[in-house]
């Protein structure tokens, strides 16, 4: 809030000479205007009807003058935009002459441990100090970033200290940094006002910088990095300038673009992903150029490649198609349904059905061959019976009365022998005579 007043108080005071003239010549309407003028911007005001889905956004020309805002002094984390600063402090070395691009630098281990994104530098490595400057601004490596600040301060340390005074000397009063790179940091903060002066005075300074940042690809080793700015080559006049995430934040932004000879900057800060950070950002610059912001649906169109547009268009009109009769496509799903419990239950019927059937055939079977069996065994007997009786018809006869008569032959056979003993032995001895029997031995 003490921001802005100050913006105005200092366009009041821009405009004194002219205030003193309209004093001077009494015409206090002229002056009720210019103060109405000063404090409601027609171009502001007009476009605070339409609301960016973004944490905070500002548009603003090269001259400094805003031509939108949306929350544009909220504190949030840089992000990967810090390194426009240390690219801004790495060019004002070599102007100076404290630097040149064809320096090496000795690369560090703290630098070549960086987190991702890197640039793919390793400790001992030594590299000019031109390809760290592609590094950081076309592939955001925070290797390069940081090997950039130990090179040129001595120690990062130093190196962020010399960032917050360039950041104070450019009216940057609600940022402050931590590091080079823009890595999650705490105490990191700044507004979406700070980045549109930072990248003013960067282009302003050195225009030569674009050569860099409108750069889609950058390869270093063989391995081309990427460049994460979307607009490039989707958005006309887009040539730069530098995205940047983190958790804290999200995806934020600020983008430059020049159209008939007019330079336009839009920083968008907290986008919840990359695809509404590049819609977002092209229908703010959009609306500096025509002067009307364009549907945010429509634009999210136009930054999706070819393929998926169609793809996009294809299911839509599925969806709309499906969305016409709701009650036909809800009656097909549930017949459909309903079939197909159908055909399952009967499945699991007929399997039932089978298994049961399967297992008396089984049983039928084991039955059907026991009998069989039996019946084979007594028709087998039958039948060599037959044949015996056939073939020895006496043989059977006295086989069957032998059967018979086993045993009780052979006892009666014993009796007559021994009879017939006992009466060859009475035969051969003769017969003692009669004793009377005596009265005493009874």
């Amino acid at each position: 809030m003490w921001q802005i007043l100050y913006w105005k108080l200092r366009d009041l005071y821009r405009a004194q000479k002219v205030v003193l003239q309209v004093l001077n010549r009494k015409n206090y309407v002229l002056f009720a205007l210019l103060i109405a003028s000063t404090f409601l911007s027609p171009k502001i005001v007009a476009a605070k009807s339409a609301v960016l889905n973004a944490r905070s956004a500002i548009l603003v020309d090269l001259s400094g003058a805003v031509l939108f805002e949306q929350n544009a002094d909220a504190p949030i984390p840089p992000a990967s935009i810090t390194k426009v600063l240390t690219l801004y402090l790495a060019l004002e070395a070599i102007e100076g002459g404290r630097a040149r691009p064809t320096d090496l630098v000795t690369v560090s281990r703290k630098a070549a441990g960086a987190p991702p994104t890197r640039m793919g530098l390793k400790a001992g490595e030594r590299v000019s100090l031109g390809e760290l400057l592609k590094g950081a601004g076309v592939g955001s490596g925070n290797d390069a970033a940081m090997a950039l600040a130990e090179y040129l301060g001595g120690s990062e340390k130093r190196f962020v200290a010399l960032m917050n005074l360039k950041a104070k000397q450019l009216g940057m009063w609600g940022s402050h940094f931590v590091n080079s790179s823009g890595l999650p940091a705490s105490a990191q903060i700044t507004t979406a006002r700070d980045v549109a002066k930072l990248s003013i005075a960067y282009l302003r300074r050195f225009p030569e910088a674009l050569d860099i940042h409108c750069r889609q690809k950058y390869t270093y080793k063989k391995v081309t990095h990427r460049n994460p700015n979307r607009l490039l080559g989707s958005c006309p006049g887009v040539d730069g300038l530098k995205t940047g995430f983190v958790n804290a934040s999200r995806y934020n932004i600020s983008a430059t673009a020049a159209r008939g000879g007019k330079r336009l900057i839009a920083v968008v800060l907290g986008a919840s992903t990359p695809g509404v950070r590049t819609a977002e950002t092209t229908r703010l610059l959009e609306y500096g150029y025509t002067g009307a912001f364009p549907k945010a649906t429509a634009m999210a169109k136009n930054t999706r490649p070819k393929s998926k547009t169609k793809s996009a268009a294809a299911t839509k009109a599925v969806k709309r198609a499906k969305a016409k009769k709701p009650g036909v496509t809800s009656k097909k799903k549930v017949a459909s349904t309903k079939k197909a419990k159908g055909k399952t239950v009967a499945k699991q019927a007929n399997s039932k059905v089978k298994t049961k059937a399967s297992s008396k055939a089984a049983k039928q079977t084991k039955k059907v061959a026991s009998t069989a069996k039996a019946k084979g065994k007594t028709t087998a007997t039958q039948v060599n019976s037959k044949v015996k009786q056939e073939r020895s018809p006496e043989a059977a006869k006295q086989t069957k009365v032998a059967s018979k008569n086993d045993k009780p032959v052979d006892a009666k056979e014993q009796e007559k022998t021994k009879g017939k003993s006992s009466v060859r032995k009475k035969i051969e001895k003769p017969s003692p005579e009669k004793k009377t029997a005596d009265p005493t031995q009874t």
